[in-house]
């Protein structure tokens, strides 16, 4: 069996063959506002901290804090978060580069997506498995491929190398609140910034290696054939979504609904009861007492609550509603999740579920949901004035004003010729 060299030397023409020039506009646009996304969550999570010198430790805390505050960028088609495994490592990498255009950023980050998107697609990891810093870490692993101008054959046995690299995130992290889990993507961009040394001196990979640590050592169902273009899907980049609300992807939906109740006059004091039927791994975040606030993030029944509570679900409401703790968990305490095989039988590209609201009158509403707010697919839309807004506020403790227009304005219309510091120049300033 060769396919997958075959797939990998076919990707690694691909996205060496490609020109800025051959990308589509809406694709780099795209690219921009996931950019920009990216930028405001890295932005919020660091807090007003800066990023340490060495270029190891940059990459670790600021992917740790794009990925902290559960708010960043993800793909259904990916199935993950394609973003969070490149953008720190590109921006640290460039911002090193005195010489980078936007334009080659912009290349090499499309570049990245698109084939962490590929290798994220050929897995179906157990239950007990996250995909974070695992087999995504191939989009670290173009960032250094293109940035270095590697030769088509070293890069296929780069790439390959920083596949059998992954370490083994568990969702056991999420649900104990542990902040391991926000540093798996930055530890599989470190490991492909090892890999690179590891290439460098001559050590070899092969698809056995590959198989063995997924197939046989984590127990992971590998497809192949998904390495492959794919016709019906085209840019996956297209196809990612943006969160409107700060929790792991299952959550939102859900939180879109209950929004959507609160504009029609629910109330908390209303709620008797509120039964969430969705699919299997949806269901399994249905804590109704945690301990901080990342395992909020991980549990619909609290975020419900605390979107019925406070009105919306960014980590600042998060943080302070659970300073009021009981009041929450005894509200989270009426909300339930359960599996049901309807809503499993539709994965994995469509992920929806049931509320069913029980209020104290007696009435009784249901409301079935198919996509989330911010989705590609979401029938409602996200403009770029909602990208914008969302950026604003998840950047208002830490940005002045002009600080955010100066980023808003950069990074999703400054010309594709400036240099890459120069775009960035006042993200820069603000985490270094």
């Amino acid at each position: 069996m060769h396919d997958m060299r075959r797939y990998v030397t076919d990707q690694i023409k691909w996205i060496k063959q490609m020109s800025y020039e051959d990308i589509p506009d809406e694709i780099k646009t795209r690219a921009r506002w996931i950019l920009l996304d990216s930028v405001g969550c890295i932005v919020n999570g660091m807090s007003g901290d800066k990023l340490p010198p060495d270029i190891y430790e940059a990459v670790l805390k600021s992917s740790s804090a794009m990925v902290s505050t559960e708010l960043y960028e993800g793909n259904r088609f990916s199935i993950g978060h394609p973003a969070c495994h490149i953008v720190p490592l590109l921006l640290v990498e460039a911002g090193e580069r005195a010489d980078l255009t936007y334009k080659d950023a912009l290349r090499i980050f499309i570049c990245a997506y698109e084939l962490a998107s590929r290798w994220g697609r050929s897995v179906r990891f157990t239950n007990d498995m996250l995909g974070h810093g695992t087999i995504m870490n191939a989009g670290a692993a173009v960032v250094e491929g293109l940035m270095t101008d590697m030769t088509e054959e070293k890069f296929v046995n780069y790439l390959m190398t920083c596949e059998v690299l992954p370490e083994v995130s568990t969702w056991q992290s999420v649900f104990e609140g542990s902040t391991i889990h926000d540093y798996y993507p930055g530890i599989a961009a470190v490991n492909a910034k090892n890999a690179l040394y590891m290439s460098n001196n001559n050590v070899k990979s092969s698809e056995e290696l590959i198989r063995s640590v997924y197939g046989k050592i984590t127990g992971t169902k590998v497809i192949e054939d998904n390495l492959a273009d794919d016709d019906d899907i085209g840019w996956y980049i297209a196809k990612n979504y943006f969160k409107v609300h700060s929790g792991c992807r299952f959550i939102h939906p859900f939180v879109d609904v209950i929004e959507q109740l609160m504009k029609e006059g629910l109330t908390k004091e209303d709620v008797k009861e509120i039964q969430v039927s969705t699919y299997k791994k949806a269901a399994m975040i249905s804590d109704q007492h945690v301990t901080n606030v990342l395992a909020a993030k991980f549990s619909t029944p609290v975020s419900l609550a605390i979107q019925l509570s406070e009105g919306r679900l960014y980590p600042e409401d998060i943080e302070r509603a659970l300073h009021n703790k009981s009041d929450i968990q005894e509200l989270a305490s009426k909300i339930s999740l359960r599996e049901d095989d309807r809503y499993n039988e539709l994965l994995p590209d469509v992920r929806g579920g049931m509320v069913r609201v029980v209020k104290n009158d007696g009435q009784v509403i249901e409301r079935e949901v198919f996509h989330a707010h911010g989705d590609f697919d979401d029938p409602a839309g996200y403009t770029e004035r909602q990208l914008t807004d969302k950026f604003r506020s998840v950047t208002e403790r830490c940005l002045s004003t002009t600080q955010q227009e100066e980023i808003i304005e950069s990074i999703l219309r400054g010309s594709d010729e400036l240099t890459v510091q120069e775009i960035f120049r006042t993200y820069f300033e603000c985490v270094r």
